[in-house]
């Protein structure tokens, strides 16, 4: 019998990078890697029933003294991020099921006035279950769901809410600075 990769494997791989001392690249890509591995089990979430709400992040695992945190991220059809960075946190996001639309953008700005930024899209990624999108800090982005829900495992190296990202207004050309975003709600586990 074949033993499936499991969130606490995920979670011993990831604790094994952030003790080793890896560049941060090396760190994310090796990261990429096991999430991949995690999301090849469709049944990876079954500990937590279901999880119920659309536009909340599900915190799945807190790494204890603000280490990582690995969230699921429930989306409703259509449903769209805003435009943000994740400040300084590395970011690995994967897509379990459902189809997302992922949009990086370069600053066109030099940044020196931290309420203003101009931005254009450099790249459009598919989100398609098994696919991991690394997220270096201060990367713009957003995702848009596709037609039906989706669901995403993300993984950060900071918890949310401890560190300043931006949020972005295209039309406008303006950001401002929030706090990490919300938090995370505790995912219910079923036993």
């Amino acid at each position: 019998m074949i033993r499936t990769y499991e969130l606490e494997d995920l979670v011993a791989d990831l604790r094994a990078l952030a003790d080793g001392d890896a560049t941060p690249e090396a760190r994310a890509a090796a990261g990429a890697a096991a999430l991949r591995r995690l999301l090849a089990n469709p049944d990876c979430l079954a500990p937590f029933g279901a999880l119920p709400a659309a536009g909340h992040n599900w915190l799945l695992h807190a790494e204890p003294d603000n280490g990582f945190t690995v969230a699921a991220l429930v989306k409703a059809p259509h449903q769209r991020t805003p435009v943000h960075d994740h400040g300084p946190s590395w970011t690995l996001y994967g897509v379990l099921a459902g189809h997302e639309v992922i949009t990086r953008y370069e600053r066109l700005d030099d940044g020196s006035d931290p309420a203003r930024a101009a931005l254009r899209p450099s790249r459009i990624i598919a989100g398609r279950p098994g696919e991991v999108d690394v997220v270096r800090p201060w990367e713009p982005h957003d995702e848009v769901n596709g037609t039906g829900q989706s669901t995403a495992i993300i993984v950060r190296s900071q918890p949310m809410g401890t560190f300043p990202q931006h949020l972005f207004d295209l039309a406008a050309e303006t950001a401002r600075v929030v706090y990490g975003g919300t938090t995370a709600v505790p995912a219910p586990r079923v036993r």
